[in-house]
């Protein structure tokens, strides 16, 4: 990947993580903080993917539960284990995006929050940010962007 403003979407990472709220309410399925840092991390991942381009530029880190965006975990920190509420009346994202979105949520959402820490934990990228951590260490090391490409973009092998 070239530069970062090249590569990059470079959509407001809040926004997103507030239209995957709102896609999932209307799905009558109920998202947490801990659940909403998943689904974004797969949303980056695909895109990254699929596209060759980031949906946004803040980085993904490898905490102790799985992926997280830290500005989108303070963002909802109150509401870790709880609903967060959705928003109707959000500012439009392209409607690739939305598409985009809704697909992540259509192979995501079945999974509950523990299935999807624990898929993620099985998964290369996030073993290999942590690698050389005790297990109950905590840590804000990135996801590197080539690990995830290498190992979603080869099937997970």
């Amino acid at each position: 990947m070239n530069s970062e403003s090249e590569c990059s979407e470079n959509l407001d990472v809040v926004l997103l993580a507030k239209w995957l709220i709102l896609l999932a309410a209307r799905r009558n399925c109920p998202v947490t903080n801990s659940r909403l840092q998943v689904l974004l991390y797969y949303s980056q991942v695909w895109h990254l993917v699929f596209y060759r381009r980031k949906l946004f530029n803040e980085p993904l880190e490898a905490w102790l539960h799985g992926p997280a965006v830290f500005q989108v975990y303070k963002q909802f920190e109150s509401g870790s284990f709880l609903r967060l509420p959705s928003q109707s009346d959000l500012p439009e994202i392209p409607l690739r995006i939305q598409k985009h979105l809704c697909e992540i949520l259509e192979v995501y959402l079945p999974f509950s929050t523990g299935d999807l820490e624990k898929m993620v934990r099985n998964e290369f990228p996030w073993q290999n940010a942590r690698r050389g951590l005790a297990e109950r260490e905590t840590s804000r090391m990135p996801i590197a962007v080539k690990d995830i490409l290498n190992f979603y973009g080869s099937g997970g092998k």
